[in-house]
């Protein structure tokens, strides 16, 4: 890993020690782990929140878009971090710990950015944006602490904490236009009230109808049961 100063960052810095991070964990992954589980993906995924803010971006348009774009974005960004946290928990290799600590953090802060917005536009209450800024913290103080295993825990449980307070929130997304999301599962959408004015994105409304009662004559909810299955979706 390449050597950075520690302290305040600007967003420019921030940036190139994450994409350093990135490309050296892609490398190490590539070289040491089994591409089947995943996480080569999730880092790909991470990849597009940790840059903000970015003129003309992708995350740009979800953040300013409708409260259940908002709210699904951050069901989608909470369960990442919280994914990548439990894979940095699952390794025993230091440098690929310590690179997978570096994106979650920039991940976290990025999160926490999209919370605070949400929190201006009243989308989220402020216990929300309160344990995003803990655990970033708490990422940090495991990046820099020679206790890494033990801190590591409490943050992989702090990060599913964040998870169920987004999974949470409510959701009406009757007539909102949720294309611009990247969605690669149902898990983010369980729960979700929709009619059939709501924009999916592209392929996925016959699988979202699936999966989905009718709770009122044209309105619709998400339901996926009690399974912890991640329903992942076939993208036409």
């Amino acid at each position: 890993m390449r050597a950075w100063h520690r302290g305040k960052m600007t967003d420019t810095q921030l940036d190139q020690l994450l994409k350093a991070a990135n490309s050296e964990l892609l490398e190490h992954i590539e070289a040491t782990t089994d591409p089947g589980r995943g996480l080569s993906e999730l880092l790909t995924r991470s990849e597009r929140y940790q840059a903000i803010p970015r003129a003309d971006s992708h995350v740009r348009r979800v953040i300013a878009s409708s409260p259940a774009a908002v709210i699904i974005n951050l069901r989608i960004l909470t369960g990442d971090l919280a994914d990548l946290l439990n894979a940095e928990l699952a390794t025993t290799t230091p440098v690929l710990r310590d690179a997978m600590l570096e994106v979650s953090i920039g991940l976290s802060r990025a999160l926490t950015r999209d919370i605070a917005s949400a929190l201006d536009r009243g989308i989220v209450n402020s216990g929300v944006l309160q344990a995003a800024n803990a655990l970033t913290h708490a990422i940090a103080g495991a990046k820099n602490s020679a206790a890494k295993a033990e801190l590591s825990v409490a943050v992989a449980g702090g990060a599913v904490s964040l998870r169920l307070l987004a999974a949470a929130l409510k959701v009406d997304a009757s007539g909102a236009d949720l294309s611009d999301l990247k969605i690669s599962s149902l898990e983010p959408l369980d729960g979700t009230i929709w009619t059939r004015e709501t924009t999916w994105p592209p392929g996925i409304a016959a699988q979202v109808e699936t999966h989905s009662d009718e709770i009122r004559p044209g309105v619709y909810q998400v339901r996926l049961g009690n399974t912890r299955e991640r329903h992942p979706l076939t993208l036409i």
